[in-house]
């Protein structure tokens, strides 16, 4: 097997682990259903969805090497990284500021986000930069 191949069995657990992710998080949004068997089962599986970050990132560090040994060097190989990650990354900023939005506009408060306090902590943002 070409070892720059792509495997498909390796996306298919990266979405199944940041699918984890989102359900931890949408299992933290409090909602009034009766605690019955079944809801308390689904809040225990997805209670450690958390778990989905670290196989993520494991397997996210493992997909690096097929990608370094396509690159013709260190600059090849970040420019190609810079344009598979930042166009998706700056959407969901203008996701999450249109959100913000009508947040706001609705009732009034940010409570989606903290939004960068000074031009140096948007550029951060805007380049993966901000800690």
């Amino acid at each position: 097997m070409n070892p720059t191949a792509r495997n498909g069995w390796i996306d298919v657990l990266r979405a199944l682990s940041a699918l984890a992710v989102v359900l931890y998080h949408l299992n933290r949004i409090p909602v009034m259903i009766p605690p019955d068997s079944l809801s308390r089962l689904w809040h225990a599986i997805w209670s450690h969805g958390h778990w989905g970050v670290g196989v993520f990132f494991a397997l996210s560090g493992y997909c690096l090497f097929p990608g370094w040994s396509r690159a013709t060097g260190a600059l090849d190989f970040f420019l190609r990284r810079g344009r598979r990650i930042f166009p998706p990354y700056w959407c969901s900023l203008l996701l999450i500021a249109g959100l913000i939005l009508c947040v706001k506009l609705v009732t009034g408060v940010n409570d989606v986000a903290k939004l960068p306090a000074s031009a140096h902590a948007v550029a951060a943002t805007l380049l993966l930069l901000s800690a």
